[in-house]
């Protein structure tokens, strides 16, 4: 029990003698030698004293009992013969870290022991085996999940902005994807979640709500923008004919690929686009490849209504012999997946089927062609950030 300054005058003025009777002869004069001693202007007996001490001073009994040469047990009698309150050990912890001599010099020997167990190898890898536990557990529960998922979406984006993480952060990428096994981890971990259809709508269902905040569709229209237009750049882009922001199905890199976007979207398909699948480079095709490892650029990953996945590629001349060979290695390699080549001819019998759908449906912007479409109608097609008045 801790006592206040109003409160510590109704335990001061005890009688020593009233119940001195109480402890054996040795006590009894070590206890009237204490009180002769400690009698002063303010401390009116030994009981005085050793309260005054204890509340209000903040030392503990022990030091005490030590000054008073008495042992601790039959200090701790006297204490609870005349009824003295003393605080428990939580309540003078408190008190001691309060006193900010004390908290500097603890904080400082817990740095210095820190530093001294992080050399131990034992003990660190213990405490990551500890703190893997931890987390593992905690990362059950869902509200963890979520509160985690926004702190670190926050600190990013205020680290985002400077230059130097950046920079850092893009050579760590770099350096981490040419490890052979990081990516042979990466393609086993896309192929898990190809067959998992929880994943695949997720994953449909996130880009379509991307694709609908207009700040976000501007932003990326600038970037694309301001990255052609870097002379630092120049050579990595291939301007593909018409590509832009369409007002209805977001960014396409031609009018094949826009119109092949409104007819999955007419037909309820669930689709993503431009994903990076990586491939295991064939004998057959060794030598158009440096490396072993290379990723093939799908088109559309589109999930029909059981469930199965197909994929679809526009073949055009862009692709050259290399976009070829790695169309033939993605056929070989996603078993279970069908590869769908969207060819002139194919393309020509989708538009009969589905350019008057397309060009009825009030949620789309039209049918794109050679003679209508984003890039000699942009009114039409285009989507363009409107400032809010």
């Amino acid at each position: 029990m801790i006592l206040t300054e109003e409160q510590l005058p109704q335990y001061l003025g005890k009688d020593l003698e009233s119940k001195l009777s109480q402890f054996v002869s040795k006590t009894k004069a070590a206890l009237r030698e204490l009180d002769e001693i400690t009698r002063d202007t303010v401390c009116q007996s030994f009981l005085d004293y050793v309260l005054i001490q204890h509340q209000r001073e903040g030392r503990s009994i022990t030091e005490i009992a030590q000054e008073c040469n008495l042992p601790l047990m039959t200090f701790l009698r006297v204490l609870d013969r005349y009824d003295i309150p003393t605080r428990s050990k939580k309540e003078g912890i408190k008190i001691k870290w309060q006193d900010l001599e004390f908290k500097s010099k603890r904080v400082e020997a817990s740095r210095k022991l820190l530093d001294r167990l992080k050399q131990d190898p034992i003990f660190r890898a213990k405490s990551a085996e500890a703190t893997r536990k931890m987390l593992r557990q905690k990362w059950k529960d869902p509200e963890f999940r979520a509160t985690n998922a926004k702190g670190v979406i926050i600190m990013l984006a205020e680290r985002w902005k400077d230059p130097e993480f950046r920079a850092r952060n893009a050579e760590m990428l770099s350096a981490r994807n040419q490890k052979p096994k990081f990516r042979e981890a990466s393609r086993k971990l896309l192929d898990r979640l190809k067959q998992d259809p929880i994943f695949r709508a997720k994953s449909a269902e996130a880009t379509r709500t991307t694709w609908q905040d207009l700040e976000f569709r501007a932003k990326i229209v600038e970037a694309q923008r301001n990255a052609r237009l870097d002379p630092d750049r120049a050579g990595r882009y291939h301007l593909y004919s018409f590509q832009g922001v369409r007002k209805d199905v977001g960014y396409a890199k031609s009018t094949w690929e826009a119109n092949l976007m409104r007819i999955f979207t007419f037909l309820g398909r669930e689709y993503i686009t431009h994903e990076k699948v990586p491939l295991q480079v064939s004998e057959k095709y060794r030598q158009l490849f440096k490396n072993i490892n290379t990723y093939c650029e799908i088109d559309f990953v589109v999930t029909d209504p059981r469930r199965n996945i197909h994929i679809y590629e526009i073949m055009n001349f862009t692709k050259g012999v290399q976009g070829k060979a790695k169309l033939e290695m993605l056929a070989e390699q996603s078993l279970g997946v069908k590869v769908r080549l969207i060819t002139p001819r194919f393309y020509n019998r989708l538009k009969k089927r589905f350019k008057e759908h397309i060009n009825q449906d009030p949620k789309f912007a039209g049918w794109e062609d050679k003679e209508d479409n984003i890039r000699n109608n942009p009114s039409k097609y285009e989507f363009k950030n409107t400032p809010s008045p």
